[in-house]
């Protein structure tokens, strides 16, 4: 590495968790080439809509996941951007996207917001912020929702981001939009919060 090379930014501590996955992903008509496909569609989401949200992708520690992945963002950046510039940014791109895709390759994303402390160690991202934000993302009672719902994206937020970020916003976050969603998996048993599609 030179001198002017900055080393990519890892989180050691306190920062802003994002996650998303590809709904039914691993459906058996999916064939590697689709699968690719999405992968590479979420992926180029990602990045226009952090970037659309004037938080620098290469700024944020991303990693992968298979069918999605887990984002770190560095505290500075505020928080409220990860669930009104940077979902607004994943929905429309999402959207266009899909007007171009065959049915089968047609995307739909699952997100989840948290706050919390995470450490990287060598080989991924650790703790259990990060625990917590991977069972928000799977929990039943949000999956059921995503079932019903045709929205191209749909978010959840743990409670502490709902109570910090979201409750606390004056203007640009519309609190209506969100109701309460009892979350129960694993030793997880904890109210969270959902964007209405």
């Amino acid at each position: 590495m030179t001198a002017d090379t900055a080393a990519p930014w890892t989180p050691t501590g306190w920062c802003h968790l994002f996650s998303c996955d590809v709904i039914s992903y691993g459906d058996a008509r999916r064939t590697d080439e689709v699968q690719g496909f999405l992968r590479d569609n979420m992926y180029r989401a990602l990045e226009a809509s952090f970037t659309h949200a004037r938080i620098p992708y290469g700024d944020i520690y991303v990693e992968d996941r298979g069918d999605g992945v887990i984002a770190a963002v560095p505290s500075g950046h505020d928080p409220a951007l990860l669930v009104t510039a940077v979902f607004d940014g994943l929905k429309a791109h999402v959207k266009r996207r899909n007007r171009l895709a065959s049915e089968i390759a047609q995307m739909r994303l699952r997100a989840a917001v948290h706050l919390g402390v995470a450490r990287h160690d060598g080989r991924g991202l650790v703790g259990t912020d990060v625990n917590h934000l991977c069972r928000l993302l799977d929990a039943p009672s949000f999956k059921e929702l995503v079932g019903r719902s045709p929205a191209p994206v749909c978010l959840i937020a743990s409670e502490r981001f709902y109570d910090d970020v979201i409750r606390k916003d004056v203007g640009v976050i519309d609190v209506e939009e969100y109701h309460h969603l009892q979350v129960s998996l694993k030793e997880t048993d904890c109210p969270a919060w959902v964007r209405r599609p």
